[in-house]
């Protein structure tokens, strides 16, 4: 039977798992960025794992998305090279995302016959698999609501798709950490629910990104810091503003953004007047602040459409950073002194 905590190989897995959720996620910012998302307007989880390999395949797979309203409307004058190149983008996304299934699938009966795996170890993971097939489903459901009349993928859509994939992605990385480092409270342990706090505000703000991404909510950045912030409540819109008005959406995103540096500030400030400080939070202030730079730097650029290099690396850093309050979480570090359970409430 399989022990409780640590069994290398798992956990070697379990890492390189989440390393692949962590770019799969990735690069679907990418392909949403490049609008790759509907290059492929069907899904065959088998036949579609082999591209196009001739001129007359690629010119089949052209002719497919011509029949779709986003060549229609808005790329009518594509050629078959530039056709070519947002479909190795969506192709690849998708190709990771089968990959993901099979790494996921081979490797865990391996270890399940050969009882490496816990009971309780390998029902979580198994819940994690179904959710990942759900997963799959989402991002279909997402690509179908493009294929409309409406040419552009639905945002809500896209930030549910955005949701599951970082929290399967944060299950498999705490998966991996229970394998390696079973958690073991310090004797004297910080408080837990500011850093969880933090934590939930950086997870709204990666849902809040997913709508501003999804309505192109950053062309509202010159009236944003011109202060001619009257339309961010239409009353004919009423409560419809928190999701559907493009300047409400990038105010509460920035927004956001600063109630989070600053309670990650207040937050550091009693840490360090505790003599608590550890890895977790230096590594957590370094991510905040590209994260905050890269924002700003994507912000100042954008014009009709998002600079996709800034925009990316936006985006791969908001991932990072969610991992950086994930593991402040797990790893809060022990202080060097006695803490009263008040201590940290002022």
């Amino acid at each position: 039977m399989a022990q409780p905590g640590g069994d290398r190989a798992v956990g070697v897995w379990l890492i390189v798992l989440a390393g692949m959720m962590y770019g799969m996620t990735v690069l679907g910012g990418v392909t949403r960025l490049t609008h790759a998302g509907l290059s492929i307007p069907e899904w065959k989880p088998v036949k579609g794992i082999v591209p196009p390999l001739s001129q007359e395949a690629w010119q089949r797979a052209f002719d497919a998305y011509q029949q779709f309203p986003e060549f229609r409307e808005l790329r009518s004058d594509m050629k078959l090279e530039e056709f070519q190149r947002i479909y190795w983008i969506e192709y690849t996304h998708r190709l990771l995302g089968r990959l993901i299934a099979v790494v996921f699938a081979l490797p865990f009966l391996w270890f399940w016959i050969k009882g490496r795996l816990t009971r309780r170890r390998a029902l979580a993971l198994g819940a994690i698999f179904m959710a990942g097939g759900l997963q799959g489903a989402i991002g279909w459901f997402m690509v179908k609501s493009g294929l409309s009349d409406n040419p552009r993928v639905s945002p809500y859509r896209l930030t549910l798709h955005l949701s599951v994939a970082v929290l399967l992605y944060l299950a498999t990385l705490d998966m991996a950490r229970r394998v390696f480092i079973p958690l073991r409270p310090p004797v004297t342990p910080l408080p837990r629910w500011p850093a969880r706090l933090i934590l939930g505000l950086i997870y709204l703000q990666l849902l809040s990104g997913g709508l501003v991404a999804g309505h192109h909510a950053g062309v509202a950045f010159p009236a944003l810091i011109s202060g001619a912030v009257a339309g961010a409540w239409l009353p004919e819109l009423g409560p419809r503003n928190l999701f559907d008005n493009v300047l409400t959406l990038l105010l509460f995103h920035v927004s956001l953004a600063i109630v989070i540096a600053m309670a990650s500030l207040a937050w550091g400030l009693q840490v360090l007047r505790l003599k608590a400080g550890n890895w977790s939070l230096k590594l957590f202030w370094l991510v905040l602040v590209l994260q905050l730079a890269l924002g700003w730097i994507t912000a100042w650029n954008y014009s009709e459409s998002p600079p996709v290099v800034f925009a990316s690396l936006h985006q791969a850093v908001g991932l990072l950073l969610i991992t950086a309050a994930f593991l402040m979480v797990r790893f809060p570090g022990p202080t060097t002194q006695r803490v009263v359970p008040n201590a940290l409430v002022t």
